[in-house]
């Protein structure tokens, strides 16, 4: 699982995502399957997801079953404030909601 953390505003961060199965606790083979990080101000219905703040699809990595999400100091370029993300791995065929929750971004004291 990812920890997401509140980021500062204009600055960079990544998150390594691993996926464990509910039933045991075991990780999940992510081979095959891309991770789609989004952040939005609100949930919406709109399927090709043009109000996201930030977008990243992510290629797994077989051979250790993660995947590394990072975020640029131009995606953290928000305004401050509370925002939603959510996390899901796909393979075309399965769609799964790993997490979602709040993603906060603080302002900075410096802006140069």
């Amino acid at each position: 699982m990812a920890d997401i953390k509140p980021v500062y505003r204009q600055t960079s961060d990544s998150y390594t995502i691993t996926v464990t199965n509910k039933s045991d606790g075991s990780v999940f083979n992510l081979d095959g399957y891309t991770t789609y990080f989004t952040v939005k101000r609100k949930k919406d219905n709109n399927t090709a997801d043009t109000s996201a703040l930030i977008s990243k699809n992510v290629t797994s990595l077989p051979t250790s079953n993660t995947a590394r999400i990072s975020v640029t100091t131009a995606d953290t370029s928000l305004g401050a404030g509370v925002y939603i993300y959510d996390i899901i791995i796909s393979n075309g065929t399965t769609r799964l909601v790993v997490v979602e929750g709040n993603y906060e971004v603080e302002d900075t004291v410096t802006n140069r």
